[in-house]
């Protein structure tokens, strides 16, 4: 059923209105004047809330945070009064949005002005009906309105969602932790993994991550980026095109582990070539714009090609991220659009708001973080067989999992927690060598290091094939440990194997 929708376009220094009941023709509120909603003192208060209050919560910072908490409010009624009460055909059309349900419609800001894209639109407030619109919508999304609406792709994998993860720490143990995403991210699609496939690149490098692309077209339906942003004010690319200098980057990860500064104009040209349609990333300034058009990496994604880029507008929490990357997949394998399974997504983030600090778990209110870049409504994933889309209620169902671990002694409640900075030096010396050894005093955890890397490799497919633990403890013998993999590997027929 064809979703109400209303959209916000800005053109130079005016915006306009317009609402589209279903696959009724849109209709148009009077173009007014914009001016910006806020002082920059306003953005820059929200984005010491959301990203370093809760790393410092002393002293004064509680009192300051209560006071920008009172302020969303009163910030999202700005920017209500600047859209949906600038002329009566334009409180008509909010008004016949929230009559039909604004859980049946959709908000679409267009605009080519990075300021108005980075605005924080999530906060749009109602005073009529006291609540913010993002976690009462159907889907919100951001538009670029030069670049026309793109070619199909063709038609993806049905029986599974496709994800690659790619996870750079070029920065060593300066970096944030391996597995700060990938961890509550493995826990959060745990009840949905016989319907998600899920793949770590190994190695994170660029060059890695085309030739993955390259052997696997048409296959993937995801790329998840976990890693750094930035924007570099001296790329040059497409500049004939787009004008202005500099575009966003992402930091991969080379062979030897240092930095790998790619820009996003070569990432898009990799999607679109081997046909993955959505981009999300973790990466820091993902979807901040600078200063020229389209800087940030979202928007250059969107601007190439890619049918939708997730982004976050703000460093995120681990568990909030754990909470929306949840919700965002198992909506997908639903058979969701994007917009719905984002708005899923943010729903999840307010509904479990509390964020953990140095003075134990504090609310955040941070469901305003991930945004969504999409130049029209898009559903990468239909189930197989299925005329009627299943709720996602239904897909969480616990199944057994076939594990390819054998001989490993049994994981503890919590299971492996920590020493990602070790799990990364054993990601990298495997790389470089087939033997890695591991040395230290008795009791510092070798072997719960060793099996919670072998863990790990499973979850995410760092190896083909069966992974063996075998104890050396009570004196087993090079043949007693050829013998056990042997029978595993082959059964009885290991006898008959020649030597």
């Amino acid at each position: 059923m064809a979703k109400n929708c209303l959209r916000i376009t800005h053109q130079g220094d005016t915006v306009q209105l317009s609402w589209q009941r279903g696959q009724a023709a849109p209709r148009f509120a009077d173009v007014v004047e914009f001016e910006h909603p806020f002082h920059q003192q306003a953005l820059t208060d929200l984005r010491w809330y959301l990203e370093e209050y809760l790393r410092f919560p002393y002293g004064l910072a509680p009192d300051n945070a209560a006071k920008i908490e009172q302020k969303l409010q009163n910030w999202g009624q700005q920017l209500f009064e600047l859209v949906f009460r600038s002329s009566e055909k334009a409180r008509e059309f909010f008004q016949a949005a929230t009559y039909d349900g604004l859980h049946k419609c959709e908000l679409v800001i267009t605009s080519d002005d990075p300021t108005v894209l980075n605005l924080p639109w999530e906060l749009l407030y109602s005073t009529s009906d006291r609540q913010f619109l993002a976690p009462t919508l159907a889907g919100m999304s951001r538009s670029l309105s030069e670049y026309a609406v793109r070619a199909e792709m063709p038609p993806l994998p049905q029986d599974k969602l496709n994800i690659l993860l790619v996870i750079a720490r070029p920065y060593g143990e300066k970096d944030i932790a391996l597995k700060t995403i990938a961890r509550p991210l493995l826990n959060s699609i745990s009840q949905i993994r016989q319907k998600v496939n899920i793949k770590v690149l190994r190695p994170p490098s660029f060059e890695e991550f085309e030739r993955e692309l390259n052997r696997n077209k048409g296959f993937y339906h995801i790329v998840h980026f976990d890693g750094h942003g930035d924007f570099d004010p001296n790329s040059q690319g497409f500049q004939h095109t787009l004008g202005g200098l500099g575009q966003g980057v992402l930091v991969f990860e080379a062979l030897d582990g240092s930095p790998q500064i790619i820009t996003a104009a070569q990432i898009a040209q990799n999607l679109a070539d081997c046909g993955v349609p959505i981009f999300v990333l973790n990466a820091c300034k993902s979807a901040q714009e600078g200063e020229a058009k389209f800087s940030s990496v979202a928007t250059r994604l969107v601007s190439l090609g890619a049918k939708g880029v997730v982004a976050m507008a703000y460093s995120v929490y681990a568990v909030a991220a754990k909470h929306f990357i949840g919700r965002l997949y198992g909506e997908l394998v639903g058979g969701a659009s994007l917009s719905n399974a984002v708005a899923a997504g943010r729903k999840a983030i307010l509904n479990q708001p509390q964020r953990p600090s140095p003075k134990g778990d504090k609310p955040l209110r941070d469901w305003l973080v991930p945004v969504l870049y999409q130049q029209e409504p898009y559903t990468p994933f239909i189930p197989e067989n299925n005329t009627d889309i299943p709720d996602i209620d239904d897909l969480l169902v616990e199944t057994s999992h076939v594990t390819s671990l054998h001989g490993f002694p049994e994981e503890g409640a919590y299971g492996f927690i920590g020493r990602d900075y070790d799990i990364l030096r054993l990601e990298r010396g495997f790389r470089q060598n087939n033997i890695v050894l591991l040395q230290g005093m008795g009791g510092v955890g070798k072997t719960e290091l060793a099996c919670g890397f072998a863990r790990w490799l499973e979850e995410t497919q760092g190896r083909a094939g069966k992974i063996f633990f075998v104890s050396f403890e009570h004196g087993a013998t090079l043949s007693y440990v050829v013998n056990q993999v042997g029978r595993e590997v082959w059964g009885d027929k290991f006898s008959s194997v020649p030597t």
